[in-house]
């Protein structure tokens, strides 16, 4: 591969790159070959220019995944991201390409979006509804084992303020119980290559001898009670005009219905008040734990769930 660069009187560029090729018997050169290949050829030698330049850099590149079949999409952001590493240049890219987006931490992924007549500029953490946007399905990197399905619930609630992990990362797996949990880790090894299983226990379990060798991965919700008397506790702080205008049923309904589940047993408290107020279990619950997770008491607990999950998962 033969790079001559040109320099002379080229209107808006300082150098342009001209690539010759020979591979056995045939020789081609820019004027004849794919627009992919020359786009690869391109962004090796912008990457050897930018190299060549002291000081603070930033490398722009638009939508480079144009005229690339999705392997080498792949390969080059492997390249990028080694360069990038390497040098310490910062990169902003702009494309739509799931192959290059894939596994770049949603953190730094910003969606611009038109909104009537502005354009706003959103996190693709900040909501995995952002992701659908660019057809991005995040990567599984293991399973999730739950006593039952409010602590999924209380999860997948929790998990939407992680910066580095969505809801999609994973598989969810109900063990029906605590022992159920114990036995399924006793049962399944808790690493698969990069693949995890990790059990999360109810808060009321923490300080509980669960019989688990050193190579178990586990963790606790957060509080010291399951996610059912989190709930029950939070839900008696909260106004019936509050959970009228949660749930969109007058504060009659409201009072008749905490009235009648008063005194039921924890794990049946919201499976009563959903059949009393005619309204989805799942929503009563994802409700009422981003509630939770969202006043400002609380910050403190979901944060350290959120940072000690991502340890033990990684």
């Amino acid at each position: 591969i033969e790079l001559t660069i040109i320099e002379e009187e080229l209107s808006g560029f300082s150098s342009l790159p001209f690539f010759k090729v020979l591979k056995d018997d045939i020789a081609y050169d820019v004027r004849t070959m794919g627009l992919g290949e020359l786009s690869l050829f391109y962004f090796y030698w912008l990457i050897e220019h930018v190299r060549q330049h002291e000081g603070n850099k930033i490398l722009l590149i638009e939508e480079p995944e144009s005229f690339l079949p999705p392997s080498s999409q792949e390969k080059l952001a492997d390249i990028l991201a080694k360069f990038i590493a390497e040098t310490g240049v910062s990169c902003i890219i702009s494309s739509h390409s799931e192959h290059i987006l894939k596994r770049i931490p949603r953190e730094n992924i910003l969606i611009f979006r038109k909104e009537q007549s502005k354009i706003k500029c959103k996190q693709a953490s900040a909501k995995h509804e952002f992701l659908n946007v660019l057809g991005l399905t995040a990567p599984k990197i293991g399973i999730l084992l739950f006593e039952d399905s409010a602590a999924k619930l209380f999860f997948k609630a929790l998990i939407k303020h992680s910066k580095e992990f969505v809801v999609d990362s994973f598989y969810f797996h109900i063990s029906g119980s605590e022992s159920g949990i114990v036995g399924d880790l006793k049962r399944i090894p808790s690493q698969i290559d990069s693949f995890r299983i990790l059990g999360i226990f109810d808060g009321d379990c923490r300080g509980k001898q669960l019989g688990l060798g050193e190579k178990s991965i586990y963790t606790f919700l957060p509080s010291e009670y399951s996610p059912e008397e989190l709930l029950i506790d939070f839900i008696e702080g909260v106004s019936p005009n509050e959970l009228s205008l949660l749930f969109n049923k007058s504060e009659e309904a409201i009072n008749y219905a905490i009235e009648e589940t008063f005194g039921s047993d924890p794990h049946d408290y919201f499976e009563i008040l959903s059949k009393l107020l005619d309204l989805d279990y799942n929503f009563i619950m994802t409700s009422m734990f981003d509630n939770w997770i969202n006043s400002t008491t609380n910050n403190q607990s979901v944060e350290e769930f959120i940072t000690e999950f991502g340890v033990k998962i990684k």
